[in-house]
């Protein structure tokens, strides 16, 4: 910061926006899945709140609605949090596309 001092008249200080640049671009998302049949569901999670419990009662639920439809189960990909969280959500869209896999169920817990 610069400050003029002129007689008699108050400092003036050039700043720098607090808002900064947007640092990305804004894209639409994707169309929604109307019929779940047939298609493949990647369950993520943080390994942090009872999905051991919640993940498999979705999955029955999920199962007698819908015919054909496949789990990637979390255990798959690893936590979502923790030491290893970097490298794993590196690699997620690269494994989402290895396992086919059409939608995501992200369980997070705190």
């Amino acid at each position: 910061m610069t400050s003029a001092r002129v007689a008699g008249a108050e400092p003036n200080f050039e700043c720098v926006s607090p808002l900064g640049r947007l640092a990305s671009t804004q894209i639409s998302p994707a169309s929604r899945i109307h019929d779940l049949s047939g298609i493949t569901i990647a369950e993520l999670w943080n390994f942090l709140f009872q999905g051991e419990t919640m993940f498999p009662a979705i999955r029955a639920e999920l199962s007698k609605r819908f015919p054909g439809i496949r789990f990637v189960g979390y255990d798959t990909f690893g936590s979502t949090n923790g030491p290893l969280r970097n490298d794993i959500l590196a690699r997620l869209p690269q494994t989402l596309r290895e396992q086919g896999v059409d939608a995501v169920i992200s369980g997070v817990g705190a």
